[in-house]
């Protein structure tokens, strides 16, 4: 901003009646944000707003919409691709949705979770956004990396007991990948100390450090490999969306 300097007949022309104070300060407050409307406040426009659309609660403390909606509007032009890496609630998508709907753009979103329970909350909030407000859309579309070690590890946190963790290491040392320290022979000696571990959590664990965690999903790379058995179609949205194309 430019430097103020006084200037008298400005100041004899000002009109007071149009100064509005909205908020007082005082001396000794510490102001944490700037964002200080009452639109900007995650509880009413985050949380409860979330709760009333999904029926439910949800993702702990997600962002008003009004603060991601107002971002939006600085930092985005009509035909941007949105990306969020991590979506939580999925506030990012609701709020391009409403943005589109505001200017009439064209923008698309991409939004990335860890948390399976996340990704339910957040696919329905958009499904419901979308149908109670009339918003048009195109749909979206829904992936999820494709598991390799990730399912074995899924598989020993649900194993109830020593033989079912026996068959799984069984399926390991002929199918995954596993550290390179790691013999992937199974003599009956080996099989038998390993049932001597007398805690199954033990056992759960022991398995999964044995593990590549480099390798819990199928990378692109390997997308042709055969033993990964990718489908057509799977292999043909993998390459739009990482290497672009007319139909993507």
């Amino acid at each position: 901003p430019a430097t103020l300097s006084h200037n008298s007949s400005l100041a004899l022309n000002l009109n007071m009646s149009q100064i509005v104070i909205y908020r007082k300060f005082r001396e000794q407050q510490i102001i944490t944000t700037h964002w200080i409307d009452p639109k900007y406040n995650a509880t009413s426009h985050g949380t409860l707003l979330v709760e009333n659309i999904l029926g439910r609660n949800c993702v702990s403390y997600p962002k008003s919409l009004h603060t991601v909606l107002d971002i939006m509007k600085l930092t985005t032009d009509k035909d941007d691709i949105i990306l969020d890496f991590f979506a939580g609630a999925g506030t990012t998508g609701h709020a391009v949705l409403e943005l589109n709907k505001q200017d009439g753009g064209n923008r698309q979103f991409i939004l990335v979770e860890q948390l399976e329970t996340q990704v339910v909350d957040s696919q329905e909030r958009l499904e419901k956004v979308i149908a109670q407000k009339g918003i048009a859309s195109n749909g979206f579309l829904t992936c999820e990396l494709m598991r390799y070690n990730e399912a074995f590890m899924d598989r020993i946190q649900s194993a109830q007991s020593t033989e079912d963790l026996l068959d799984i290491w069984r399926e390991m040392s002929r199918e995954s990948f596993l550290n390179w320290y790691v013999n992937p022979k199974t003599p009956d000696e080996a099989a038998s100390h390993f049932a001597a571990i007398d805690d199954i959590k033990k056992q759960r664990k022991c398995l999964m450090d044995l593990l590549d965690k480099n390798q819990l999903y199928v990378h692109f790379s390997e997308i042709d490999d055969a033993k990964f058995n990718v489908s057509e179609w799977d292999k043909t949205l993998n390459k739009q969306f990482y290497e672009g194309g007319d139909d993507a």
